[in-house]
């Protein structure tokens, strides 16, 4: 059992290792490089919300991004927990679903910023977020993803186009083009959300988690090397809106943490793309109204747990930066980095020698050795490059994926049809080991 197991994971990669978000997890510089652009990503946004809460705005019907909007229902002035109980959870709103398309089958070989180019011709949109097969895979792990626009046109106009077929990459490899049809509609409403336990709503646990958040909003921000705390902004917020509370403090931070550094405070989840979380969980936990006098054992022990979890996370953080990963020479790397100063062996297998030396990829003459290799440096570095990645793939990669403990693998249900389902295998190969992922959730 343990060698049938072993194969169909060994088929599971050859058939995803060319896909990217395959890639990010098991290519040492493709883990850097999403590491570098994450921490662009995250100054950016950063310095963006930080102006954002400083100006109040946060607690307004303002939002920093067109597609989130903050409105708050009418409630009894005197009671901030009422006031954001069903509020400023600064997610989709199922008012907009019009305005947003869904395509659950992303092609093989489709990046993110291959996909963003290919609405670069469409007005109107906003945000585009794209999940992860490894949070919550659609059937045949294709990749999914959100189109969120100004009107309602414009999202009707996307799922139209995209659904004829639509040129995208099918060989990262060989750099071979294909159209394929799109799986497109018109988005529903996102799930509710869920309520954290009464018993938070006290004074003193309000108070415990201002401090708490703050911790892990520190933690971050040292992690990540940000140069200015948005903990100061806390302070102007007060100023402009004096109505503000502890509640409310929570909350925004709460958000921040979230929307910049995908980290759920609440469920203590970090999924390192606000994407991914917004795929996973669908919105953020928000206050239950009023006060629980009695809470139950559970709710205690919700509690308890959020509060050890938080703390574990926070001294994990403080313990290394985003430099330190970034300078790590992880054996891994060591290999991949020989792999590519390998490279002029590496050329010989795109190259035959006759009479002259000639490029196999544009079938030019050249008269030595060093001139094709300059030639296919600076006119083919695509195809360098992919025949580096294929190596790397199967010298480094294939192995990295094998000794996952949380790799993902298909589980047969039916021998008969070879019906299967996707699961993540936990420790050890066999099928008293698997963990079956959360179902995708209809957003």
């Amino acid at each position: 059992m343990k060698r049938y197991d072993e194969e169909v994971a060994n088929r599971v990669f050859d058939a995803h290792c060319h896909e990217e978000w395959m890639q990010e997890k098991y290519v040492p510089t493709r883990i850097q490089q999403r590491l570098r652009e994450r921490y662009e990503e995250i100054h950016s946004l950063h310095r963006r919300l930080s102006e954002f809460i400083a100006t109040g705005q946060i607690l307004t019907e303002v939002s920093p991004f067109p597609l989130f909007k903050g409105r708050a229902r009418a409630a009894p002035p005197s009671s901030a927990v009422c006031k954001t109980t069903s509020t400023r959870t600064a997610c989709l709103s199922g008012r907009q679903a019009s305005s947003r398309s869904f395509i659950d089958n992303l092609p093989y070989g489709c990046s993110r910023a291959e996909f963003r180019s290919l609405l670069s011709a469409h007005e109107g949109v906003q945000a585009v977020y794209v999940g992860h097969p490894l949070i919550c895979p659609p059937s045949g792990l294709y990749r999914a993803a959100w189109v969120c626009t100004a009107t309602a046109e414009s999202a009707e106009k996307i799922v139209e186009e995209l659904s004829k077929g639509t040129e995208f990459l099918i060989d990262p490899i060989t750099r071979e083009k294909g159209r394929m049809k799109l799986n497109c509609s018109l988005q529903s409403s996102f799930k509710q959300a869920s309520c954290i336990p009464a018993v938070l709503n006290t004074a003193e646990s309000v108070a415990e988690d201002v401090s708490l958040s703050l911790k892990a909003l520190r933690a971050l921000e040292s992690f990540w090397e940000v140069d200015v705390s948005m903990e100061p902004c806390l302070t102007m917020l007060k100023e402009v809106r004096p109505d503000t509370t502890d509640v409310d403090c929570v909350y925004v931070v709460a958000w921040f943490l979230r929307h910049v550094f995908g980290f759920d405070y609440w469920r203590v989840a970090e999924d390192e793309d606000f994407g991914i979380s917004l795929q996973k969980f669908g919105r953020d936990m928000i206050r239950s109204g009023g006060r629980n006098g009695n809470p139950s054992q559970s709710d205690l022990d919700w509690v308890r747990n959020h509060r050890e979890s938080v703390g574990r996370f926070i001294v994990e953080k403080e313990k290394e930066t985003v430099r330190g990963k970034l300078e790590e020479e992880t054996e891994a790397l060591k290999q991949e980095k020989a792999i590519r100063e390998s490279i002029p062996e590496l050329l010989k297998s795109l190259e035959r020698k006759e009479e002259n030396w000639n490029c196999e990829v544009c079938g030019k003459e050249f008269e030595t050795q060093e001139t094709l290799e300059n030639h296919i440096r600076n006119y083919h570095n695509e195809k360098v490059e992919g025949v580096v990645l294929d190596r790397v793939l199967k010298e480094i990669s294939k192995d990295m994926y094998l000794n996952d403990k949380t790799k993902i693998v298909p589980i047969i249900d039916d021998p008969k049809t070879s019906k299967s389902h996707y699961c993540v295998v936990c420790f050890t190969l066999g099928k008293d080991r698997f963990l079956d992922l959360p179902q995708r959730v209809e957003l």
